[in-house]
């Protein structure tokens, strides 16, 4: 089906509906990666945990052993952190790159009081100081005109945006951390409480991606839903 163009001439540009299908499908997908990688995380943390916790227990019958399990420990760590990596490059890069889309395409709908615009929408996170709310504003905004599209979506909960930005703030300050703890680590009790915090982090990861998810699906589905109408009319 080929897309139809809507614009909205305002004083600086002209928006265009770019359709979002393809780019929400593999954004979802790319998430639902994430979500797997981090439960893969956390179950190799709780697994590195146990290690070290006897190694402080001195379980170990000989130190060989203990050797060989600490070199699979790292191993293992290695690859799922490599992977981690990736996936967590991946989906970010998608989000961006939705977050504009949406911001574009809300304004071609014919919402013309957006303060933020698309290129700052995704700018505001890689301003130190300013992307601890300006993310939160410009996301905010592409929600609440979004519902205003039309009276079917007025019971949307705007909690949804509070929500997935307070698990994004916690989300960083927990990884940033798990990283300065890990650091500084020098005795085994360090390290297993380092392993604890990345837990933690990987279950914060988790339930940020599910919010992501939903709140990607809800302003696509009001935003199709208009443009579908509107096309029709």
């Amino acid at each position: 089906m080929n897309d139809m163009a809507i614009k909205n001439n305002d004083i600086e540009r002209s928006y265009e509906y770019k359709c979002p299908e393809k780019l929400v499908y593999w954004l979802r997908l790319s998430l639902y990666l994430f979500i797997a990688i981090s439960i893969v995380s956390f179950v190799s943390y709780f697994f590195e945990y146990q290690l070290l916790s006897d190694f402080q227990n001195d379980i170990y019958s000989s130190q060989e052993q203990a050797s060989d399990d600490a070199e699979a420990s790292d191993f293992r760590r290695s690859v799922i952190a490599i992977a981690y990596i990736i996936v967590y490059v991946i989906s970010g890069v998608l989000t961006l790159k939705w977050v504009y889309r949406s911001n574009n395409n809300v304004r071609a709908l014919g919402e013309n009081d957006l303060k933020i615009t698309p290129r700052w929408a995704v700018g505001w996170f890689f301003v130190p100081f300013a992307n601890l709310w300006k993310p939160y504003e410009a996301m905010f905004e592409i929600w609440i005109h979004s519902k205003s599209l039309s009276n079917k979506f007025i019971n949307n909960k705007n909690s949804i945006v509070i929500n997935w930005w307070g698990l994004c703030l916690a989300s960083q300050l927990t990884t940033r951390l798990a990283i300065n703890h890990f650091e500084e680590s020098e005795e085994v009790i360090e390290l297993m409480n380092s392993s604890l915090i990345y837990m933690f982090s990987d279950v914060l990861e988790i339930l940020l991606s599910f919010i992501t998810l939903s709140l990607v699906i809800k302003i696509n589905s009001m935003q199709e839903t208009f443009r579908t109408e509107q096309v029709k009319n």
